[in-house]
C-alpha cells in the first residue's frame, strides 16, 4: 500500500468516526427537545400524564404527610419551575417518603417559593392550595411535576392548563376555576415565600428539618437520600 492510499484511508475513518460522533451529540441535544414537543402537543390534546393512585396519599393531611407526632418535621420550600426542584420530585421524592415518611420517622411539608422564579410559578403554586380544597393537594402536586414546562413562564402553567390537569385528575374543574379566577390563596402562597426567607432559603429546593423540642436545620439543594438519613439520624442522637 502506497503512503497516499494510506493517507486516504486513515482521513476517510476519522472522517465515519466525526460523523458517527456528530450523530451522537445531535441525539443527545435533541431527546429533551423532542420530549418537551411531545409534551406541548399532549397538553394542547389535554393530555396529561398522572400519577396514579399512590398509597402515600391515605397519610395526606393537606399540604403534609404523614404521622403529626413524628420526632422530626421537614418543610421543603420549592418552585415548580425550578429544575432541580423537579429533578428532587420525580427522583428522589418517591423514595425519601417511602423511606422516612410511611415509616413514622419525618412528617413532611410541602411549601412553594411563591413567586421566586416568576408569576407561573405563582398560579401553580395556588393551583395545589385549590386541589386541596378537593382533598387532592398531593395528587395535584404530583400531576404538576409529572407535566414540566419547555421553559420558565412560557405560558404552560396557566389558569387554562392547570384547570385542565384539575379536570383529569377528575376534580371539580369548574369549583378549581372559581378558586383560581378569585385569587384565593395567593396570599397563603405569597407568605410560603416569606416564611422561607425568614428561615434562610435562598434557593430551591430547601429543607427546614425541625424537631419537636424546637431545633432547625436548613439542608439546601436537590440531595440525595443518604444526606436525608445522615442529618435525620445526627438530629435523632442530639435530642435530650
Amino acid at each position: 500500500m502506497t503512503p497516499r492510499k494510506r493517507t486516504s484511508d486513515s482521513t476517510m475513518l476519522w472522517l465515519f468516526v466525526g460523523m458517527g460522533i456528530a450523530l451522537i451529540l445531535a441525539g443527545v441535544f435533541m431527546l429533551p427537545l423532542l420530549r418537551q414537543q411531545k409534551q406541548q402537543e399532549q397538553a394542547e390534546q389535554g393530555e396529561y400524564q398522572l400519577p396514579g393512585e399512590k398509597d402515600y396519599y391515605a397519610l395526606a393531611d393537606g399540604n403534609a404527610l404523614g404521622d403529626p407526632n413524628a420526632p422530626i418535621t421537614i418543610i421543603e420550600f420549592s418552585d415548580v419551575q425550578c429544575p432541580h426542584c423537579q429533578e428532587w420530585a420525580r427522583e428522589t421524592e418517591p423514595a425519601f417518603i417511602e423511606q422516612f415518611v410511611k415509616t413514622g420517622k419525618v412528617r413532611f411539608v410541602y411549601r412553594s417559593m411563591g413567586d421566586f422564579l416568576g408569576p407561573e410559578s405563582l398560579l401553580a403554586a395556588e393551583g395545589m392550595y385549590c386541589a386541596e380544597e378537593q382533598g387532592a393537594f398531593w395528587p395535584f402536586h404530583d400531576t404538576v411535576f409529572l407535566n414540566l414546562p419547555p421553559r420558565p413562564n412560557s405560558g404552560w402553567y396557566s389558569e387554562e392548563r392547570l384547570t385542565a390537569m384539575a379536570r383529569a385528575l377528575g376534580l371539580d374543574a369548574e369549583a378549581f376555576a372559581t378558586c383560581m379566577k378569585e385569587r384565593r390563596y395567593r396570599e397563603r402562597a405569597l407568605k410560603d415565600k416569606e416564611e422561607g426567607l425568614r428561615f434562610g432559603v435562598r434557593g430551591t429546593p430547601a429543607f427546614v428539618f425541625q424537631t419537636q423540642d424546637g431545633r432547625l436545620f436548613l439542608l439546601e439543594g436537590a440531595h440525595p437520600i443518604a444526606s436525608f438519613q445522615e442529618a435525620i439520624q445526627q438530629l435523632l442522637q442530639e435530642s435530650p
